[in-house]
């Protein structure tokens, strides 16, 4: 398994055009590119993460060529944008994180004890 982890610093003004970019790339990386999926978070420090995964590198090497796969996302994404940060590409040699049946999106929520 294979994942990047992206950073923005973006206006704060922004945020939603933003969130909504960073979603329509997303899904179409998947779709198109046969990404595993992504999460965004947003740090305490006010910038924005995002963790991609693929099986291995040479998957995302297409979609890395082809950018301007969904203009209207990546639009709102780098009109949000105040600082990009460089990429860090990571693999994977653990895996210990356990996914909630009712995790994300909406409020973070625990199972009854």
């Amino acid at each position: 398994m294979f994942a990047v982890i992206y950073q923005w610093r973006v206006h704060p003004e922004k945020r939603d055009d933003f969130e909504t970019g960073w979603r329509l790339v997303s899904e179409a990386v998947m779709e198109r590119f046969g990404s595993l999926g992504s999460r965004l978070h947003l740090a305490e420090d006010g910038t924005y993460l995002s963790y991609g995964r693929w099986y291995v590198p040479e998957d995302r090497l297409p979609y890395r060529q082809h950018l301007d796969f969904h203009p209207e996302g990546w639009r709102l994404m780098q009109s949000a944008v105040l600082e990009e940060y460089p990429e860090i590409r990571m693999t994977l040699v653990g895996d210990l994180l356990k996914e909630p049946p009712d995790s994300l999106p909406g409020p973070a929520r625990r199972p009854a004890p």
